[in-house]
């Protein structure tokens, strides 16, 4: 049709004189391009329309696209968020962790440290246990040597007390011997036989000398101070008694003597025979006795009193003990409130963190389901955006 009207079109440029055949070829053609163009006119507002309707279409497949990529933004801004937080979650329980660990090693420690107080608080029980058992048996043989003490000057006082009285007895009888020896020189002047006089002189001298000397060599009291003060005043006052006990012996065996002696005495005067036993000699002896006993009870009182000393030092041991053991036990108690202390804030602690834990636990597994999600539905997304895309090409194209 088109080759047509060319043709016709450079018959009509080309020559004017054509035949009435193709003018109406002509007309024809004339009538269809106006047809075509009516047609064609026709078509143009349904083009405009479906061109405004693709455009519009067009526009809100933008807009869609934009709202899309801005989710996508937000998703992935959340997402960055959500890896910075499960980073800073787990530090977080890896610190925890390390802490429980710590804290177990601690309370270890602090549990073999409790162990070693309370073997040292055993050993001091039973160091306080013994000193209180040998303070308790140094009392009681302070005790029994305070009742030997006192009973020992009791039968010193006793014996002195008796020597005293025979003594003047014996200067009471030596008067009458004397008032006696004066009678009977008036009364008998030529009984008497001088030597025999003297013999009976030595005779009584040299008892009465070795009676003096047996009293002048009695054993003495060992003065000398040794360490353990309990046992050894123990054994001192055990010694000291055997030797008054030996003593007394002595002295009553000498009392018998003398009495024998004054029988005798008694005896010769009848029969006319006076011995004369000098005075001096009687109060030199006293006086010995006397001096002997009083050294002897003045070793007897400086005993007591050293023994009094050492049980006001023990006393004062025991009592720097007691307080030592109640600041022990003070201590004890202390270090046992701060252990329960400690082990109920451990417990806390690891109740807290199984808390927590679980907390992040839970939390983390509603982010990966949450993530999971938003991931499910950015690849929807994605892909619808892809399909939009393609259908935006399509069209365009």
């Amino acid at each position: 049709m088109f080759h047509k009207n060319k043709t016709q079109e450079t018959t009509e440029n080309g020559t004017c004189n054509l035949p009435p055949f193709c003018d109406l070829c002509g007309v024809f053609l004339n009538i269809e391009r106006v047809i075509e163009n009516i047609k064609l006119r026709s078509q143009i507002p349904v083009l405009k329309r479906a061109y405004t309707d693709e455009q519009a279409r067009n526009n809100e497949l933008k807009e869609v696209l934009r709202a899309k990529d801005q989710n996508l933004r937000v998703a992935e801004s959340e997402m960055d968020s959500l890896n910075f937080r499960n980073q800073q979650l787990t530090c977080r329980v890896a610190m925890l962790l390390q802490e429980l660990e710590e804290l177990k090693s601690g309370n270890k420690k602090y549990t073999m440290k409790i162990q070693d107080h309370s073997g040292n608080f055993h050993a001091i029980d039973e160091e306080f246990t013994k000193k209180i058992e040998e303070n308790a048996a140094l009392v009681s043989a302070l005790n029994e040597c305070k009742e030997k003490h006192e009973n020992e000057v009791r039968k010193l006082n006793a014996i002195i007390s008796k020597l005293r009285s025979d003594l003047s007895s014996s200067m009471a009888n030596k008067r009458d011997l004397k008032s006696i020896n004066s009678g009977a020189d008036d009364y008998f002047p030529t009984s008497f036989n001088p030597g025999d006089i003297d013999v009976e002189k030595n005779i009584l001298g040299e008892t009465s000398f070795e009676n003096v000397n047996q009293i002048e060599k009695g054993p003495k009291i060992d003065d000398d101070k040794q360490d353990s003060v309990g046992f050894a005043i123990q054994k001192a006052l055990q010694d000291q008694l055997l030797v008054i006990e030996q003593h007394n012996n002595r002295l009553q065996h000498e009392n018998a003597q003398l009495c024998n002696e004054r029988k005798n005495l008694e005896l010769k005067m009848k029969v006319g025979i006076v011995n004369y036993i000098p005075t001096e000699e009687m109060y030199a002896r006293e006086r010995e006795i006397a001096l002997y006993y009083d050294e002897k009870l003045k070793s007897i009182a400086t005993d007591v009193t050293r023994a009094k000393s050492v049980a006001e030092v023990y006393s004062n041991e025991i009592h720097n003990l007691k307080l030592r053991l109640d600041l022990e036990h003070k201590n004890k108690e202390f270090s046992s409130e701060l252990y329960r202390t400690q082990r109920d804030q451990k417990r806390n602690l690891e109740e807290e963190l199984k808390t927590t834990k679980e907390s992040y636990e839970t939390q983390i597994s509603t982010m990966s389901e949450h993530i999971a999600s938003l991931n499910d539905t950015i690849q929807n997304q994605k892909d619808q955006i892809d399909n939009l895309k393609y259908q935006f090409e399509s069209v365009s194209g």
